[in-house]
């Protein structure tokens, strides 16, 4: 009995030792597993020398573009084969957004970024994993006592935290976030966006929707926003936060010599005019004018319900059909080839 349970003792040590061991090997990976967006720029970071166009978005462009059939696209049409990824993630807000953006512009490889144009991507607010806008619940922080059976309790997570590495990475122990290294060891090869769209059984087994379709020549055309010949100078300041802040990334990702194209995702019923209206292209041409750059609008007219999982998100016919309209558009500005879409 006895030497059963040191024998079992022994295997928990070891089991527990060689936890140790593999999180302190891969530490930088384990601490972003739990978090999504920290995840997805560590891929963007480690992504192969050979990605030439980087996709960021919100869940919208994440469900949108397939980054294999848009690449398959665009060889199609220009003979010439590219790597994409798709780096979109739900709950991007402009924080994310920018930091996205920084990472990006330190990779010589990227030619050409692409990237959502939303409120959700566009918004200071933060934004939950649905892609839609949430504020802060408001009230004080309760104050609780110090007692020292706490201050003992914290000196001993404090201590563990600073000597042992499956504590200090212990949220990525769950199950379902631990799987997330999977993701990680075979993004060059294996999509990673496989896991985190919505109904990844039903895409995974539904091999007749993912491929390129044959599109009518006015199937979803989008419009195009181009710099017009403009009385504004370089250094003009606007007080508009989403013009500001389109022309920052566009100027920031253009002085890397990077072509820019934002893209307005196409949507359904209502959403198609909060996302396109007036007010909100004046800002995106304003915005073009400015900074630079070029922005594909596929918001108007609405799209089919055929197409959709949700008003805001396409479901795997969707996003095959505009994976390739994206390609076409793409190509048609030249900003594959040699960086002449650019328009700066």
């Amino acid at each position: 009995m006895l030497r059963r349970l040191v024998i079992f003792i022994l295997c928990i040590f070891a089991l527990f030792a060689g936890l140790e061991c593999l999180m302190r090997a891969k530490e930088d990976v384990f601490a972003v597993l739990a978090d999504k967006s920290l995840l997805r720029e560590k891929l963007i970071r480690d992504s192969s020398s050979d990605t030439e166009v980087m996709i960021l978005g919100t869940s919208r462009l994440l469900d949108a573009v397939d980054q294999g059939l848009f690449s398959e696209s665009v060889a199609g049409q220009t003979g010439r084969k590219i790597k994409t990824f798709n780096a979109s993630v739900p709950g991007v807000n402009v924080e994310i957004l920018e930091r996205f953006v920084a990472v990006v512009s330190e990779k010589d490889e990227v030619k050409l970024v692409i990237i959502e144009a939303s409120t959700p991507s566009l918004t200071q607010l933060p934004v939950d994993t649905s892609g839609q806008t949430v504020r802060a619940a408001e009230g004080a922080l309760e104050v609780t006592e110090n007692r020292f059976p706490d201050q003992l309790e914290e000196w001993l997570r404090e201590w563990m935290s600073d000597h042992l590495a499956f504590v200090r990475k212990r949220k990525a122990l769950q199950p379902k976030t631990l799987l997330k290294f999977f993701v990680v060891v075979t993004a060059d090869f294996i999509d990673p966006n496989l896991w985190d769209r919505k109904g990844v059984g039903r895409n995974l087994i539904n091999f007749k929707a993912r491929k390129i379709p044959e599109l009518a020549e006015d199937a979803l055309v989008p419009e195009i926003v181009s710099p017009k010949a403009s009385s504004f100078s370089t250094d003009h300041q606007t007080n508009d936060p989403i013009v500001g802040l389109m022309v920052r990334i566009t100027r920031s990702l253009q002085g890397r010599g990077k072509t820019v194209v934002w893209v307005v995702p196409p949507v359904g019923g209502t959403a198609s005019h909060i996302e396109s209206n007036d007010e909100r292209n004046k800002q995106y041409e304003t915005a073009i004018n400015l900074g630079g750059g070029q922005l594909l609008n596929y918001a108007m007219p609405a799209l089919k319900s055929d197409y959709l999982r949700d008003p805001t998100h396409l479901n795997i016919y969707g996003r095959s059909f505009f994976s390739a309209a994206l390609a076409r558009d793409i190509v048609k500005l030249k900003a594959v080839e040699g960086g002449e879409g650019r328009g700066d």
